[in-house]
């Protein structure tokens, strides 16, 4: 059995379409797990009125804590040997959990992930995280996560098994926190299967990036890659190179934000902070190949020309269609 677990928070316009994919699925021995975060909208009657058609559904109703508070009540509820996640405004295909699950069983594999697609009111955009069909086994599984060619950040295209689970999701994140969980969960892992099939659809809202404000919830960018570090210094320590790449992207993009809205000056602090790692790392990994040419090649030009750096990063972002942080 699988427990799918949705966190629910004014989703009215949503929940429906995402409700109808999981109860059509190909793979029926499941538990949905709708977690109600204090809804005050029609969210709450309208999962009631699901559960009255079908006894496979469980509500959950919380105080309104946070997506990390609702998925983690739906982890302490299951009851199934694997978990799976759903996000309230997204939706699956019909053979997802039976795809990952059957991809599970044959590898013996702790996670089984497939890929996805990006989708607005005007396009769909299918992203190639996954090429090929690829198994990794235990002494490559956090390094598989951080190299971030594959795997990806959300834990909703995938299926754990729960012995793994060992940890929850952290509070105190409210940016990273499907990351540090995901990352949690591949140190525990002995074996990971992907699945180039794209299965899962995820909701992205189409807007104007210029009309979106700083939001100091981007230095948590910071926080949790610093805390994926140091769990490597303490478990890992063969692959410090590699959570210093992996963080080397997470702190280029934060830098990106602060030029963006100019915010070098009022938060000194922070922007300080991230120039000096970003200066360390590209010093100890320059001869590695662990960062892509690319993002050497930007930060040069930032190091060398800010100004010019300043102006293209403000084009680049200004062309940008879709809300998003970084």
């Amino acid at each position: 059995m699988i427990s799918i677990i949705v966190p629910v928070y004014n989703s009215e316009q949503y929940l429906s379409r995402c409700i109808e994919s999981i109860l059509n699925q190909t793979y029926t021995n499941f538990e949905l797990l709708l977690v109600n975060d204090g809804s005050n909208d029609s969210s709450l009657s309208m999962c009631e009125k699901y559960a009255t058609i079908d006894n496979r559904i469980k509500i959950i109703s919380t105080e309104n804590n946070g997506v990390s508070s609702a998925r983690n009540t739906g982890l302490d509820a299951s009851i199934g040997t694997y978990i799976g996640f759903v996000d309230s405004d997204d939706w699956i295909e019909p053979d997802m959990f039976e795809i990952l699950i059957e991809n599970a069983e044959n590898y013996k594999a702790d996670i089984s992930c497939c890929n996805y697609f990006m989708n607005s009111t005007t396009e769909i955009i299918l992203e190639h995280q996954i090429n090929d069909n690829v198994v990794y086994s235990d002494r490559d599984c956090a390094d598989f996560f951080l190299e971030r060619k594959t795997f990806g950040n959300s834990v909703c295209n995938k299926v754990f098994t729960k012995r793994i689970l060992k940890h929850k999701f952290d509070l105190g994140l409210s940016v990273g926190e499907d990351a540090f969980f995901l990352f949690e969960a591949c140190l525990n892992s002995k074996t990971i299967v992907c699945c180039k099939e794209a299965k899962y659809h995820y909701y992205i809202r189409i807007g104007s990036a210029t009309k979106i404000g700083f939001n100091e919830k981007v230095f948590q960018m910071l926080k949790f890659t610093d805390m994926i570090i140091e769990e490597i210094k303490k478990k890992k320590t063969s692959s410090v190179n590699e959570a210093y790449a992996y963080a080397f992207t997470s702190y280029f993009s934060v830098l990106n934000v602060l030029i963006y809205h100019r915010m070098e000056k009022k938060y000194k602090f922070e922007y300080e902070k991230v120039v000096s790692f970003l200066n360390l790392v590209t010093k100890k990994l320059l001869n590695e190949k662990k960062i892509s040419k690319a993002k050497l090649l930007a930060y040069s030009l930032f190091y060398v020309n800010k100004s010019m750096y300043r102006y293209l990063i403000t084009r680049y972002y200004n062309d940008k269609k879709v809300d998003f942080m970084t």
